[in-house]
């Protein structure tokens, strides 16, 4: 089965695909990367915690009441996280409150959408408790693992609002927006993730939305014909890289090898030959 971040791999560079999943070089983990993970584990307890807080609204609470008590639970899982994580945060010298004070300001984007969308549904039916649980909609879920054996894909999705009669995905990005555009591997990425919802659920997924965080940017993406047929054409290429055992040529894009924390064994003619002559003697028993 194809993992999404693999066919957004393959189009930054097949070659990097090839030698992480066929020859199974491991890139040094970056600062980047050590923000990223925190920030999907916070996320990940963020939605175990949705039915707890949800369940816990009173009648007397108006807006910023049920804001801050989002705010106060995800302050303390950040917090847990954080001391979870802090031999890692240590090895890479980063700054505990710098990274308290970055994913600080996201999840108070998250405790104000979520008891936004809470208070307004309250107002509306007037009901509390395990009635409004169950009743919620749209629930929001995040880190939401989804796969399909019809399309060969799999992915975790960050963010799905999922109603009665249909599901809108969210794709976060601590990256900028282009000036002219947004990143055309984002806007694959998102509908991979509607078409396996599409299958999941049994509906028709039209559109979706990619948050751009550092930019304060909300950019809808309508999920056309042309886009489908790409990620599909996409997942098909990706396969035919994970199933050749003839390695991709180095990328004409220099920016992107500068970049890369594979540059070095990339360009190692010799270190390439012995991981495929090892990887493949290893694949014929």
């Amino acid at each position: 089965m194809i993992s999404v971040s693999s066919i957004t791999s393959y189009m930054y560079c097949p070659r990097k695909l090839f030698l992480t999943k066929i020859l199974k070089v491991k890139e040094p983990e970056k600062k980047e990367l050590v923000f990223g993970k925190i920030s999907h584990k916070i996320f990940d307890f963020i939605n175990k915690k949705e039915e707890f807080i949800v369940k816990n609204i009173k009648e007397d609470m108006n807006l910023e009441s049920i804001k801050n008590l989002y705010l106060e639970i995800y302050k303390e899982v950040l917090k847990d996280i954080i001391k979870k994580e802090e031999k890692k945060i240590k090895d890479f010298n980063i700054n505990e409150e710098e990274i308290f004070e970055n994913i600080l300001k996201t999840i108070e984007e998250e405790a104000k959408i979520r008891s936004e969308n809470v208070f307004k549904f309250i107002k509306k039916h007037k009901i509390f408790g395990e009635k409004l649980w169950q009743e919620l909609e749209p629930k929001i879920k995040t880190e939401v693992e989804i796969y399909s054996k019809s399309l060969d894909l799999k992915g975790i999705i960050d963010r799905v609002e999922i109603y009665k009669d249909k599901c809108i995905p969210y794709e976060l990005k601590t990256g900028n927006l282009l000036r002219d555009d947004i990143w055309p591997s984002h806007k694959i990425q998102l509908c991979a993730y509607a078409l396996m919802l599409e299958k999941e659920y049994n509906l028709k997924i039209k559109e979706g939305f990619i948050i751009y965080l550092n930019n304060n940017k909300k950019v809808k993406i309508l999920f056309n014909p042309f886009l489908r047929e790409d990620v599909l054409s996409l997942v098909e290429k990706v396969k035919d890289v994970l199933n050749s055992k003839e390695i991709p040529p180095i990328t004409k894009n220099k920016n992107k090898c500068k970049k890369c924390g594979l540059k070095e064994i990339c360009y190692d003619e010799e270190k390439i030959k012995d991981l495929l002559n090892k990887n493949f003697i290893k694949r014929s028993f």
